[in-house]
């Protein structure tokens, strides 16, 4: 038998509020790097305890950083390398 999905509670003036701040995004042209990311770097910062905090767009991207800071550039330590390898095999 089947387990049916249950429908998220979400509260009314959070699906208004992620509406009008998805509109402000789309509408300012800037799909990353934009309006909210230094909002939300100070925010994440501030949670997590830290002076800073960098917003990327991937943990992926995120990986590749920390691996470069390290001066991990090997491939055979560095699978972030290994990705781009394999997608320009393609």
């Amino acid at each position: 038998m089947p387990i049916p999905s249950t429908k998220p509670y979400i509260p009314e003036a959070d699906i208004k509020t992620i509406l009008k701040n998805t509109e402000k995004a789309l509408r300012s042209g800037r799909l990353w790097n934009g309006p909210f990311l230094a909002e939300f770097e100070a925010e994440f910062a501030k949670a997590a305890g830290t002076k800073h905090a960098v917003g990327m767009n991937s943990a992926t991207s995120v990986l590749q950083t920390i691996l470069e800071y390290y001066d991990k550039k090997d491939e055979r330590d560095n699978p972030c390398a290994l990705g781009r390898a394999h997608h320009a095999a393609y």
